[in-house]
């Protein structure tokens, strides 16, 4: 009897458990900055990113070239001279969360991620809410988030005499799949 308990609970596990590494290299990243002039808008749908359960741990990287603009002219002064892209040509963002996904029924579940976000050279310590959604082996992520351009040492340009993009809203979606052992 006691060996068909202990059958029954590990055939019971959530398929997802069975491996705790979850990556996607399709990870999408928009950012939306206002400005006096034109809105500063761009996507990268090429970010890479995993999700370690056991460690409780995220890291995500993004090459700032892969960002595309609605106006070639924005894209090439991001890069040139608001980003520095040549000088610094990765952002990345590594951090832990508290909660333990690996007990969690399929779902839907908010958590916090602290960690460090890497951009124009600069790490500033960051909590980034993350909606993680649970679904046998995939696990989604959605978040939005604030970046303040000073403090990773970045100088807007001005316009009218008003710095553009001081505040940059991030948003983050996709689905990271199960990596095989």
């Amino acid at each position: 009897m006691k060996y068909l308990a202990l059958i029954f609970s590990i055939i019971s596990l959530p398929l997802w458990l069975q491996a705790q590494n979850f990556k996607t290299d399709k990870l999408s990243v928009h950012f939306y900055a206002a400005a006096p002039v034109a809105d500063i808008d761009a996507l990268t749908n090429s970010a890479n990113a995993t999700l370690d359960i056991k460690r409780k741990e995220i890291k995500v990287s993004i090459a700032i070239s892969s960002f595309s603009f609605k106006k070639a002219l924005m894209q090439q002064h991001f890069n040139e001279k608001y980003i520095e892209s040549d000088k610094y040509p990765m952002a990345s963002f590594k951090g832990n969360f508290k909660d333990d996904l690996s007990n969690k029924p399929d779902g839907t579940y908010l958590i916090y991620v602290e960690g460090k976000f890497n951009l124009h050279g600069v790490d500033v310590q960051q909590v980034i809410p993350c909606k993680i959604t649970l679904q046998k082996n995939i696990i989604s992520v959605n978040s939005t988030f604030i970046l303040n351009t000073k403090d990773f040492k970045i100088e807007p340009p001005k316009i009218l005499g008003k710095p553009i993009g001081e505040k940059i809203e991030v948003t983050v979606n996709g689905s990271l799949n199960k990596v095989s052992n």
